[in-house]
């Protein structure tokens, strides 16, 4: 019977080990109001802290430009905080300030009022503004704002529960031109082509990604995706120019869409790749020191231009 003091202190040994792994998080179910209620709980508790830390990238994939731009483009990158309606931020080499919809740009001669140009002439890269972000999530409709697909992922090696939401037609623009989110690049200002009619305005849907923490309802991480039907831009016929080795190029025409369906979902995102008609806009902000941030020190003209008081 020697041989079974061994075996017992395995299992002794085993069970103990057990005890000590964490339990994978319970996840919510789609479309159950245990989904929505954690979503919920994520906007209210960021609106309620007020201030943090933000990394974010926009990245633009233009049915325009696809193809004729050059590869490696890994979007714009943006890092900050904020505290209320004042959101701080740096791009690049430009350092950004935005308050009751008044936004600085840091120059040689300090800080000045800009809205649309750095000054090198440079469109401003987008800023975000989380507090606008979160209660234009919050506004969002409770009938469009329905939790369609559950996940499980992590953000920082911590278990998440991805929250997906897709809203479409009136509420999506509202959603984009609130500024909640960067817009999908355009093709400029006066640039018309044969058969375009600019005057009609695109069909829009928007992939919203929340990577929630499913035990302390803590945001780590939102992601969005809007994906714009630019086929109206050349008169209901996209043509994009294919460019191989040794010649200029052809011109087809675009695939049509595919079966509406239940898609896959990969990172809280529909996996489902963009036709030749189709621009994409991809923006995601990770959050830290919700809570906890630190106001920067603001010199006096800063505060007068923000109308801020001292």
């Amino acid at each position: 019977m020697m041989h079974q003091l061994p075996i017992a202190a395995c299992l002794l040994v085993a069970t103990l080990c057990a005890q000590d792994v964490p339990e994978t998080p319970q996840l919510p179910k789609a479309n159950s109001a245990e989904a929505t209620a954690l979503l919920d709980k994520a906007l209210a508790k960021m609106q309620a802290l007020g201030r943090g830390s933000f990394r974010a990238n926009e990245l633009q994939d233009s049915a325009m430009f696809r193809g004729k731009l050059p590869r490696g483009n890994d979007g714009t990158d943006t890092h900050g905080g904020w505290s209320q309606d004042l959101s701080w931020s740096h791009a690049g080499s430009h350092d950004l300030l935005q308050c009751g919809g008044r936004m600085l740009v840091k120059t040689d001669g300090g800080w000045k009022l800009r809205r649309k140009t750095l000054p090198s002439g440079h469109p401003l890269p987008f800023a975000i503004d989380p507090n606008l972000l979160f209660r234009g999530l919050s506004d969002v409709p409770k009938t469009e704002r329905q939790v369609r697909h559950v996940e499980g992922g992590k953000v920082e090696g911590k278990n998440v529960a991805i929250l997906s939401i897709t809203i479409e037609g009136e509420v999506a623009s509202d959603f984009i031109e609130s500024g909640a989110v960067p817009g999908v690049m355009g093709i400029g200002p006066g640039f018309v082509l044969p058969g375009m009619n600019p005057g009609t305005p695109p069909e829009r849907r928007v992939h919203l990604a929340l990577f929630v923490d499913p035990a302390g309802g803590d945001l780590l991480r939102f992601a969005a995706r809007i994906v714009e039907d630019n086929s109206n831009m050349m008169g209901g016929r996209h043509l994009v120019t294919v460019v191989t080795d040794g010649d200029q190029g052809e011109e087809v025409e675009d695939e049509p869409a595919p079966a509406a369906g239940a898609p896959a979902f990969k990172n809280g995102f529909p996996s489902r790749k963009p036709t030749k008609a189709e621009s994409v806009m991809t923006y995601t902000v990770d959050f830290s020191k919700v809570g906890l941030a630190d106001v920067p020190e603001l010199d006096d003209k800063a505060k007068a231009l923000l109308r801020l008081a001292n």
